[in-house]
């Protein structure tokens, strides 16, 4: 799905909070602490109310706050609700994180039968007041590479796709080779210690998906640590 933060505003919010139990008054400014405006950049996005002679704009949820996540989880129910459903007709599998949706099957899909899927899943999500991402939708047939949340999962274990490991990789050599301040200057990054802290999260999240290359990446990275600080 495209702009999924985007697409829930306060009144949504607020209702959300009122169901759960809290007065009008406290639902009413907590939905205004957990929501945006919107700059002019993403307007299309902006709805107004109107207050008596004046037009208020709604806030929505903001990308990055730690809010968010669980927020939106609430008030995507109903649409996991309808694929969930629309996936069990069909003897799929159907898992979401965030705006990133997965259908998969043991079965070997015809293209028509892919195809009629394929429409009543934008029509759920559109009926839900989200946006499909069409640039986004990808299918993949048995035994080709399959790619969900940025890994590879073609197997029993996730993999980190070569890009990735790639991009780490050329981080490392590149500061070996020419230096923490010229790789960090090169990369557009704003200053060494913030190319680091990037550097590390990112060899993190490999650590997390696979173990050993994230300990080599570790490895490799703390031999590099001493030349930043001199």
């Amino acid at each position: 799905m495209k702009d999924f933060f985007f697409c829930i505003n306060e009144i949504s919010v607020y209702h959300l909070f009122k169901n759960l139990g809290y007065t009008k008054k406290l639902s009413f400014q907590m939905a205004k602490l957990c929501t945006i405006i919107l700059i002019k950049e993403h307007e299309k996005y902006i709805k107004k109310y109107k207050l008596g002679n004046k037009e208020i704009e709604l806030g929505v949820l903001p990308q990055g706050a730690p809010t968010s996540p669980m927020l939106s989880n609430l008030l995507a129910n109903q649409l996991d609700i309808k694929l969930s459903n629309l996936a069990e007709d069909n003897n799929l599998i159907y898992t979401r994180y965030a705006d990133d949706l997965a259908f998969s099957s043991n079965e070997n899909l015809s293209k028509l039968q892919i195809k009629k899927i394929n429409h009543h899943i934008m029509e759920i999500i559109r009926s839900e007041n989200f946006i499909v991402n069409k640039d986004k939708i990808s299918i993949s047939r048995q035994g080709s590479r399959k790619q969900v949340l940025g890994l590879i999962v073609n197997n029993d274990t996730p993999k980190l796709p070569k890009d990735k490991k790639k991009k780490i990789d050329t981080f490392l050599y590149a500061i070996d080779k020419f230096g923490w301040e010229a790789t960090t200057e090169h990369y557009g990054f704003k200053d060494a210690l913030g190319f680091l802290h990037h550097l590390e999260g990112t060899i993190i999240y490999a650590e997390h998906i696979d173990r050993e290359l994230g300990i080599k990446y570790r490895n490799r990275l703390n031999k590099l640590l001493p030349s930043l600080f001199i």
